[in-house]
């Protein structure tokens, strides 16, 4: 979400002592930290107002709800002032609520006091369950279409090669050791294994899948339709490319449409 707010250069303040990840993905979109003194029961907004005054802060992140690691919940009239001073200098309010579930009866979130520039994002593997590695983002109507074509971009996408050898025993090193089983003993004629991470088949459709892609080279260009480069296929992991002269096939989980996405206002996960 922090590429589609924000820009390289940008400064984004955060309180500071906060979650250690918001520093990762800063650094990851060249974003310029600006910390912001914390009190006893909350950040010291005195501090953040000087902060916009003297830069050009684009957002706030922040965690008003149980907060992490510090265990704050501000009350409505730091939550008031907050959004009052955002309001004033123009900037965004990121709003985390991954652990607001912990308190019975908090006051409201920012998202209902500053709709119009409050980002909320919360996720489902605290409150659910660890596994459920699940993330959603409650919008500004305005932020709804760049924030979605981003996601899109960044998780929906085929995904990057990477260079670091997988752990033993996982996926992509059991798909990698089933695809060189597979080059050694294909027969002639055979499409060669695909040679990317592991996937997850969709049902056989000529739309194109996206996410969680593997693309198999062939041994033989296509005959039936000389100007199509490429089809959809259905090629499970552990399972032989089907034999004979085909197109390169792609191997995924298919998307929700953008219509259905772009219909679910305020919301993108």
């Amino acid at each position: 979400m922090l590429r589609a707010l924000t820009r390289p250069g940008d400064v984004l303040a955060v309180d500071a002592l906060s979650y250690p990840g918001i520093r990762l993905l800063a650094s990851e979109h060249g974003l310029d930290l600006a910390p912001v003194p914390v009190t006893p029961t909350g950040p010291d907004l005195d501090a953040l107002d000087r902060l916009c005054r003297d830069r050009p802060v684009r957002a706030v992140y922040t965690m008003p709800t149980v907060h992490n690691p510090l265990g704050w919940v501000l009350d409505r009239e730091r939550r008031d002032r907050l959004v009052a001073l955002a309001r004033s200098r123009d900037c965004l309010i990121v709003e985390d609520g991954t652990y607001a579930f912990l308190d019975a009866s908090p006051p409201p979130p920012l998202r209902t006091l500053a709709p119009e520039r409050t980002c909320y994002v919360a996720g489902l593997s605290k409150n659910v369950a660890p596994g459920l590695r699940f993330g959603f983002a409650v919008l500004p109507g305005r932020l709804v279409e760049q924030v979605t074509r981003s996601l899109r971009a960044a998780t929906w996408g085929t995904p990057g090669s990477s260079p670091r050898s997988p752990p033993a025993g996982s996926p992509t090193a059991r798909w990698r050791a089933w695809s060189a089983t597979a080059a050694r003993t294909r027969r002639p004629g055979r499409a060669s294994p695909a040679r990317s991470s592991p996937a997850w088949t969709s049902p056989r459709t000529r739309a194109p899948t996206r996410c969680g892609s593997a693309w198999s080279p062939t041994s033989a260009p296509t005959t039936s339709r000389p100007r199509s480069r490429k089809r959809a296929s259905s090629c499970p992991p552990g399972t032989p490319s089907p034999p004979g002269p085909t197109a390169p096939g792609r191997c995924g989980w298919r998307s929700p449409p953008c219509p259905w996405v772009n219909s679910r206002a305020y919301c993108a996960a």
